[in-house]
């Protein structure tokens, strides 16, 4: 992780939207940086599953296609298996915020 955060001036990633599926959460998120060696700035958006398991984070999936995170976290459907297990949660969240050294 250091080594990625080395190449970054500046790096924010925000959760645009969450929302959960059982023992899972979908994130929508865009990530922001500026580049420390070339000093140009861009932006991404990719979509985040976060898997918890008695209250603890056991698995972090990173997916750029939202209908491919849709599906695997199990809202590629709006039936009665996930309707009473799906709940939005309050965005925007600022998940992870670093500056690099």
């Amino acid at each position: 992780m250091r080594r990625f955060l080395e190449q970054w001036e500046r790096l924010t990633i925000e959760a645009t939207h969450l929302e959960s599926v059982g023992d899972t959460v979908f994130a929508h998120v865009v990530q922001h940086g500026k580049g420390r060696a070339s000093g140009i700035g861009g932006d991404t958006t990719y979509f985040m599953l976060f898997t918890f398991r008695a209250g603890k984070n056991i698995r972090i999936d990173a997916i750029v296609d939202e209908a491919e995170a849709r599906e695997a976290a199990g809202l590629e459907h709006s039936n009665a298996a996930t309707k009473g297990r799906r709940r939005h949660l309050a965005p925007p969240l600022h998940f992870f915020v670093a500056q690099a050294p």
